[in-house]
């Protein structure tokens, strides 16, 4: 872990690079050794400070990130009928570590596809509780 911060440390250095540049490095998954990599050197005056460098690929990024379409992000929560408790009970003991502290439930979560409109679903919900 230590050296791993040293690496950061030399990399904030050499690239003369801010806390924020470093923000964003590291956010992207970046290396500090693939930073110190990309140092121009003296005949690669076509080549941005990594500093600007790192800047233009988080706004690169962050623009693709915002152009993706949004998802429908919905989940449901169903709890089963009685007689399948046994059933389900044995299954969890076998695979589940929480299943002293969790009662047995089925969780749907984003993105699946339903037939019913968001109206329908809080219905169905109020029906069923």
């Amino acid at each position: 872990m230590a050296y791993k911060q040293e690496l950061w440390q030399e990399a904030k250095k050499r690239c003369r690079l801010g806390d924020e540049e470093i923000r964003m490095a590291k956010e992207m998954g970046l290396n500090p050794k693939s930073l110190i990599k990309n140092i121009p050197g003296p005949k690669e005056s076509w080549k941005a400070p990594v500093k600007y460098w790192i800047r233009d690929m988080y706004e690169e990024r962050q623009i693709k990130a915002a152009q993706k379409p949004k998802k429908a992000e919905r989940s449901i929560l169903l709890f089963p009928e009685f007689q399948n408790m046994e059933l389900i009970e044995g299954i969890r003991k076998q695979y589940d570590p929480f299943v002293s502290l969790i009662s047995p439930h089925i969780t749907l979560v984003f993105p699946f596809v339903s037939r019913y409109k968001e109206k329908d679903v809080k219905e169905l919900v109020k029906e069923k509780s």
